[in-house]
């Protein structure tokens, strides 16, 4: 081979070698790019709704339901990040890493434990989220453990088809799942409902208004705690009365 063909050879080598490189380069991008709008997209799926009136979340509640019967509620505690809709499937995995409409999500949906009625006439119903940044789904229930943020938080609400709920917090509480029995539910008999108020009680950072009793109709929305694996932030909350739902 003579010098210039090797020459030439050389430089279609070297060419082939930086196209391989900028495609392997372009390749990289386009990967972290698409991982960097996935994160997005995961991320700003579970952002808080926005909505605060009466009128506008019942009728975002029945549209979900009717695209997913799954959808049994909407949870909204009043200048917090807490306002989504409520979901029960199938067993308790059904919906922790997906939205409403079943898509994957990593920040799941909200949802009512099984062993609770979906339409919330146990003693007391369980709510479940994940504990996320910026307030995203149960990520405002730890900001409870303070103070101030309680005594100031103390309006919320449970949407269902025929009625909503208005509920007022009534104790913050920390707890290890593996040692409490707050997460078996449902409590229907007398000593049953004690027990879980006793657990409740005994595991109380902050409580507020008259004690609560077996007479009354507890919903609590359940999170993760930073402090351990096994560690659940509760805030319990009582409700105080039943509106009927907006008029069409």
């Amino acid at each position: 081979m003579s010098f210039d063909q090797k020459t030439r050879a050389a430089r279609i080598t070297n060419r082939a070698v930086n196209f391989l490189i900028v495609l392997f380069l372009l390749l990289a991008l386009l990967v972290a790019g698409y991982a960097i709008y996935d994160q997005y997209k995961v991320v700003h799926a579970s952002d808080s709704f926005g909505l605060t009136d009466d009128a506008d979340i019942y009728k975002k509640l029945m549209e979900m339901r009717a695209v997913n019967p799954d959808v049994k509620a909407w949870i909204y505690f009043e200048d917090t990040g807490i306002n989504y809709p409520v979901l029960q499937g199938k067993d308790d995995w059904a919906y922790i890493s997906k939205d409403y409409q079943g898509l994957d999500n990593a920040g799941g949906s909200i949802f009512i434990r099984q062993g609770n009625s979906p339409d919330f006439t146990d003693f007391m119903t369980l709510l479940m989220g994940h504990n996320m940044n910026e307030g995203r789904m149960f990520g405002d229930v730890p900001k409870y453990k303070d103070k101030a943020f309680y005594n100031t938080h103390m309006k919320g609400k449970v949407y269902l088809p025929d009625r909503i709920l208005q509920l007022e917090p009534s104790v913050f509480l920390e707890v290890e799942t593996q040692v409490s029995s707050i997460y078996s539910v449902p409590q229907v008999t007398e000593e049953a409902k004690q027990a879980f108020l006793n657990e409740v009680y005994g595991h109380a950072i902050h409580t507020s208004g008259a004690p609560l009793t077996t007479s009354d109709q507890i919903v609590t929305l359940s999170t993760c705690s930073l402090n351990s694996y096994e560690g659940r932030y509760l805030l319990v909350n009582r409700v105080i009365g039943t509106l009927p739902v907006p008029s069409n």
